[in-house]
């Protein structure tokens, strides 16, 4: 079951990354596209809260909060992964923007690797 779900899951990251996945029943209303980044800002915030405030949890022994905690945080990265998907599918790629020591140094080897396994 794992081996499905991360075939699947590795199938919908690529073909939303590489823009293979039929979008066209998909809404493409512009605020709503607009709207995925500040939404999955809140959304990353609110995992990160749920992470620590778990990890206090199972500190103090306590794990029925630690796994409903845990629980909410696979919940909230699959939203954030869903709304990011979502938003690639239909607009592609966006632009690195950022400083340029990150785009040498972290952007670029990702960058590197998109464009050899898309000529493979």
């Amino acid at each position: 079951m794992t081996a499905l779900l991360t075939v699947a899951s590795l199938a919908l990251v690529f073909g939303a990354a590489f823009q293979r996945l039929p979008v066209e029943a998909l809404p493409s209303h512009a605020g709503l596209l607009a709207a995925v980044p500040p939404v999955n800002a809140v959304v990353s915030l609110a995992a990160v809260g749920t992470i620590t405030a778990g990890v206090r949890a199972i500190g103090r022994g306590d794990v029925r909060r630690h796994r409903a905690l845990m629980t909410t945080s696979f919940g909230l990265f699959a939203l954030f992964l869903v709304l990011y998907l979502y938003r690639v599918a239909v607009l592609g790629p966006t632009e690195f923007t950022g400083p340029a020591v990150v785009r040498t140094y972290v952007y670029l080897q990702t960058a590197r690797e998109s464009r050899r396994l898309r000529r493979a």
